[in-house]
C-alpha cells in the first residue's frame, strides 16, 4: 500500500541534516567515531535523494504541459487565432461570474467572490495550463486588461508591485479596468505602496474604477487632477466606515474625465472635495450625504437617471426648501432617518420616474408627503419597494398612497427584522381586502393595482393577515389576468417571506389553505411562493395536520 506523502514528508527535507554535524566529532583519536561516519554517509544519500526528487518535480512538470498539450482537442484542432477568442470569452466570463451585483450579497458570498478573482485570477489560471497556452495568453492584450489588487499582506507588495508591472506590459495600451482591495483589519499607514504611484501612472487608459480603500490610499490615488479620458464608471467604497472620510477627508480630482456616467461613493465627503463633471452622470450614489448636498446634486446633473443616497443629518441642521424638476431620474432610492428627510419630496418633481425604493431607518416616518409628489410629478412608477416602516405606516397611508399608483407592476413590502417585535400596522387584511374593491377616478371604476405582475412580501416575525384573505386576492387577480384584454400566457408572481421565532411560534399554513392552494384554477398562471426564510421551509409542503378550526 502507497503511504501518502503528507504521512512522511517533512516541510524541507534538508532541514534534519542542521540538527548535527558529523565532522564536529573527534572522540575516534581527532577523528569522527564510526557512526558519526555513518551519519554523513546517510546526509550525503538524502542530498542526493533531495537533488534527485527536485530533477524530477522538474521533469514531471515539463512532461505534464505534453500531456496537457497532446490531450487537448481545442489546440490540436483550431488555429490559435481561435483559441485567443474563446480564451477572451472565458476571462469575461469569469469577471461576470466573479463580480455579480453588489446589492444583496451576503458577506460570505462577497468575501468568496473576492477571494476567487484576486487568488486565482483568469489569465493566471489559463496560462498555468502548458506552454502553448502560456504563449497564446501572453500574447492576447486584451485577457489581461482588469488589474484586481488585493492588498492584505506588507510583505507581498514589493512582490505584487512587479506583478502588476507584468501585468501591465501584458496588457499593452488597451484602457484597463482596475479594483483595489484592501482589508481594513490589516491596515497599516507607513505600509510602502508604491504600486499605487504605478497604477496612477495608467490613469489616461482606465476605463472602469473601483476601490475599497481606506482614505489614506484613496488620497495618494486619486489627488492630483488625474487625466482620465476613457473612464466611464468610478466606484469608492468604504471598507471599514463610510464614515471614515469624516475623520480624513480626501479629494476625488477627475475633472477631465468627458466619458464618465457613473459614479458611487460610499465615504462622509463634502460634495466640496469632489471635482467630476456633473453635468454627463447618469448614474449617482452615495452614502451618507446631506439634505443640502443632495438638493446641489440635484441640480447639478440634468441627466441624471439613477439615484441611490443615504441621507444623514441632524434633524436641527435645516436644508434649503428649493424646487428641483429632474426631467431624466427613472430610478430613486433613498435611506432615511427622520421624517423631515421625507418632507424632501414636497421639492422635488420626477415625472419620469419608474422605480422608487424607501428605506427607513427612523420609527417616526409617515409617507403622506408621497402622494402630492406623485400628483405633481405625474409620474407612471412601475416598480415600489417599501422597507423597514414600522408602526408609524398604517394600512390606510398605504392603501391610499397605492391607489395614486395603478402603474404598478412591481410591488415589495418588507419589514426587516428589528422592526418586527409586534404585529404590522400595514400588511393587513385590509390591503388584500382592497383588491376586492373597485377604485373611483377621472375613468371610471378602475381595479386596484390593475398592472400588478409582481407582489413580495417579508413579514418578520409575526404576520397581521391570515392566509384566506391572501387566497381570496389570488382568486381576484387570477379573474383579471384571464380577462381577453391581457396577453395570452401572462404570469403574475408572488413571493411571500416569513420568519418565524421562537417567542412567536410557527406561522405555518393551515391544512384548508393547503387544500385550497392544491384545487386552485390559478396555479397555471400565478407563481406562489411561501416560504419561512428562517428555517428555510416551504410552508405549502408542511404536512399540517386538520385541526378544529380548519373547516
Amino acid at each position: 500500500m502507497t503511504v501518502p506523502c503528507s504521512q512522511w514528508r517533512v516541510d524541507d527535507p534538508l532541514d534534519v541534516l542542521s540538527d548535527y554535524d558529523p565532522d564536529s566529532c573527534k572522540i575516534d583519536g581527532g577523528h569522527p567515531c564510526k557512526e558519526c561516519m555513518n551519519l554523513e554517509e546517510v546526509d550525503a544519500n538524502i542530498r542526493k535523494a533531495y537533488d534527485l526528487l527536485e530533477s524530477l518535480a522538474r521533469k514531471r512538470k515539463e512532461v505534464k504541459e505534453k500531456v496537457n498539450q497532446a490531450h487537448d482537442p481545442v489546440l490540436r484542432h483550431l488555429p490559435h487565432e481561435i483559441v485567443s477568442l474563446i480564451f477572451e470569452y472565458w476571462v469575461e466570463d469569469s469577471k461576470t461570474n466573479a463580480f455579480p451585483d453588489d446589492v444583496g450579497l451576503s458577506h460570505a458570498v462577497y468575501s468568496q467572490s473576492v477571494k476567487i478573482v484576486f487568488e486565482k485570477p483568469a489569465p493566471l489560471v489559463i496560462s498555468a495550463i502548458c506552454r502553448t497556452w502560456r504563449q497564446i495568453s501572453f500574447s492576447q492584450p486584451r485577457l489581461w486588461t482588469s488589474l484586481n489588487i488585493f492588498m492584505n499582506d506588507p510583505d507581498k507588495l514589493s512582490t505584487q508591485h512587479q506583478l502588476v508591472n507584468e501585468w501591465l506590459g501584458r496588457a499593452g495600451r488597451l484602457p484597463l479596468d482596475v479594483w483595489i482591495h484592501c482589508r481594513p483589519d490589516v491596515f497599516e499607514e507607513e505600509w510602502d505602496v508604491s504600486l499605487l504611484d504605478t497604477i496612477k501612472t495608467t490613469s489616461s487608459r482606465w476605463r472602469n474604477l473601483r476601490l475599497s480603500l481606506p482614505p489614506h490610499f484613496c488620497s495618494r490615488l486619486l489627488s492630483g487632477s488625474l487625466l482620465v479620458p476613457l473612464l466611464k464608471t468610478v466606484k469608492i467604497l468604504g471598507n471599514n466606515s463610510p464614515y471614515a472620510g469624516t475623520l480624513h477627508p480626501f479629494e476625488v480630482q477627475l475633472p477631465v474625465s468627458p466619458n464618465l456616467q457613473e459614479f458611487q461613493l460610499y465615504y462622509a465627503l463634502p460634495i466640496g472635495n469632489i471635482s467630476i463633471p456633473w453635468s454627463q452622470l447618469s448614474t449617482f450614489e452615495m452614502a451618507p450625504m446631506s439634505l443640502n448636498d443632495l438638493f446641489l446634486v440635484l441640480r447639478r446633473i440634468p441627466r441624471l437617471q439613477k439615484c441611490t443616497v443615504f441621507i444623514f443629518q441632524r434633524e436641527s441642521e435645516d436644508y434649503p426648501r428649493m424646487e428641483v424638476l429632474c426631467r431624466s431620474v427613472t430610478h430613486f432610492e433613498l435611506w432615511l432617518n427622520s421624517q423631515q428627510h421625507l418632507c424632501l419630496f414636497e421639492y422635488l418633481t420626477f415625472p419620469s420616474l419608474q422605480r422608487l425604493v424607501l428605506h427607513k431607518i427612523s420609527q417616526r416616518i409617515t409617507i403622506d408627503d408621497l402622494i402630492p409628489f406623485c400628483i405633481r410629478s405625474g409620474c407612471q412608477i412601475k416598480e415600489l419597494q417599501l422597507e423597514g416602516f414600522g408602526d408609524s405606516l398604517k394600512d390606510e397611508s398605504l392603501i391610499s398612497l397605492l391607489e395614486y399608483l395603478p402603474s404598478i407592476e412591481k410591488l415589495s413590502l418588507l419589514i426587516p427584522l428589528s422592526y418586527s417585535l409586534s404585529n404590522s400596522t400595514w400588511i393587513t387584511d385590509r390591503l388584500f381586502e382592497r383588491f376586492q374593491m373597485k377604485t373611483t377616478s377621472i375613468q371610471g371604476q378602475q381595479p386596484f393595482l390593475p398592472h400588478l405582475r409582481d407582489l413580495k412580501i417579508s413579514a418578520y416575525p409575526a404576520i397581521s393577515f391570515s392566509w384566506a384573505c391572501v387566497l381570496d386576492t389570488l382568486d381576484v387577480l387570477h379573474a383579471r389576468i384571464r380577462h381577453p384584454s391581457i396577453p395570452a400566457g401572462s404570469q403574475i408572481h408572488v413571493h411571500i417571506n416569513v420568519d418565524h421565532l421562537d417567542t412567536h411560534g410557527p406561522v405555518h399554513l393551515d391544512a384548508a389553505s393547503l387544500r385550497r392552494i392544491a384545487k386552485a384554477e390559478w396555479r397555471n398562471c400565478i407563481s406562489l411562493v411561501i416560504l419561512d426564510s428562517g428555517v428555510p421551509v416551504d410552508l405549502m409542503q408542511l404536512p399540517n395536520e386538520p385541526s378544529d378550526t380548519d373547516e
